[in-house]
């Protein structure tokens, strides 16, 4: 698949801005001290992503629908800190802002696109019985062998293969933009028991996320303030609420987040 044109600018304005500033601070002794030498580790760091992203969306593109584009989009880039569950920082605030509303310990905890279940594992240590459900086979592989006592289900977020009120918590990190809200939100009242809570973190609708979302091929939906908490309450949820934070993506990057929290 060739590339198309927005993206061979931003790889090539990328890599020569690279180029420009590299060759600058090496003309001024780089190595001088150390606020040179972090900005040309921080430059290398950032030309290596865009070459392993651009490589990705090449193999991404071949693929035959947006479901297994979305799979093969989070095998190729797993590890790198494009996505803000690769950051720990971003891991551990999100298990903690989970933990203001739920204890997870001995509760059956459903989350939803979990891929190799780094936030899962962390849950799990935390007494929750975790079931991981994504559509990467390779992901949830490397899921169970990080935890075997994950189980782990290759399924849609949108069909879960659960049965009615079986769950307690249902979670997910910056994954409802790949899915329909509302066939989420209809399966997440499904499974969850009378008191079940279900928690779901997505990047805010903003003017910068905009531009990161439009040069992911179309692979992740955003939605305005309050559009998820209308749908979650249209799918029988008593309550919902929306709360902004800021969280670090690729780099320490600042990206805003909602966090959303539905009671049924």
């Amino acid at each position: 698949m060739k590339l198309k044109y927005k993206h061979r600018l931003a790889a090539t304005c990328m890599l020569g801005s690279a180029v420009y500033f590299t060759s600058r601070i090496f003309i001024q002794n780089a190595f001088d001290n150390l606020t040179n030498l972090a900005i040309c580790t921080y430059l290398t760091s950032q030309t290596y992503l865009f070459y392993r992203t651009i490589r990705a969306l090449r193999q991404i593109g071949e693929q035959p629908t947006l479901k297994s584009r979305i799979s093969k989009a989070y095998e190729q880039l797993d590890g790198l800190m494009f996505y803000p569950s690769n950051n720990p920082l971003h891991r551990r605030k999100l298990i903690r802002k989970l933990l203001e509303n739920v204890d997870p310990e001995g509760k059956i905890l459903v989350s939803l696109g979990g891929n190799v279940g780094r936030i899962e594992n962390k849950l799990a240590e935390l007494g929750a019985d975790v079931i991981n459900i994504d559509t990467s086979v390779s992901g949830l592989e490397k899921c169970k062998k990080i935890n075997p006592e994950i189980e782990c289900v290759v399924a849609d977020a949108e069909s879960l293969p659960l049965k009615n009120n079986s769950a307690d918590i249902l979670f997910s990190s910056e994954a409802i933009g790949h899915f329909s809200p509302t066939e989420v939100f209809g399966e997440a009242h499904r499974v969850l028991k009378e008191d079940g809570v279900a928690q779901i973190s997505t990047y805010k609708n903003t003017s910068y996320n905009r531009c990161v979302v439009r040069s992911g091929l179309g692979l992740y939906k955003l939605y305005p303030s309050g559009h998820l908490s209308s749908i979650a309450i249209d799918a029988g949820f008593n309550q919902a609420n929306e709360k902004e934070y800021w969280s670090l993506s690729a780099f320490f990057e600042p990206r805003k987040m909602t966090m959303l929290t539905a009671k049924k």
